[in-house]
């Protein structure tokens, strides 16, 4: 692939190195780049932008569930995605937490499944506590690439 534009260039380092964390929900890679003013409310070019002045690293789910929402910071979009993730995720939340002794009652693949379902619903509160810190925190975008 030959990219000449500077911004393409930058892009796809980011995308290929995934050397930055997801700046809302903090999972570890950041496979894409949001626009915290979403680019189709501030197309002062005819060109999407991807200077570093406009964008953060995000991961896919963050940035889909963004989609262009007009929030005008950080911190707005962090809230917003946190009462998403915790809507999305209800289910899973509401899940009961199985101790060690309860685990070794159960066997095959219920046992796998549950410990499966503690794993992931960890991983979820995490995004959300995340979420809520970024929302508290409220970077700016020059933070976050600092």
């Amino acid at each position: 692939m030959c990219l000449t534009n500077e911004e393409d260039i930058e892009k796809e380092k980011i995308k290929m190195t995934k050397a930055y964390p997801c700046s809302y929900c903090g999972d570890k890679y950041a496979d894409t780049l949001d626009h915290v003013v979403p680019h189709s409310y501030n197309h002062v070019h005819n060109k999407r932008s991807y200077d570093k002045k406009l964008v953060i690293p995000c991961c896919k789910e963050c940035n889909t569930i963004l989609s262009n929402k007009l929030f005008f910071t950080i911190g707005e979009r962090a809230s917003h995605l946190s009462v998403k993730y915790t809507k999305k995720y209800k289910k899973l939340l509401s899940l009961p937490s199985w101790s060690e002794e309860e685990l070794e009652e159960v066997k095959g693949s219920l046992k796998e499944k549950i410990i499966y379902d503690n794993k992931y619903k960890e991983h979820v509160k995490l995004k959300i506590e995340n979420c809520c810190l970024v929302r508290d925190i409220s970077p700016s975008i020059e933070d976050v690439w600092a």
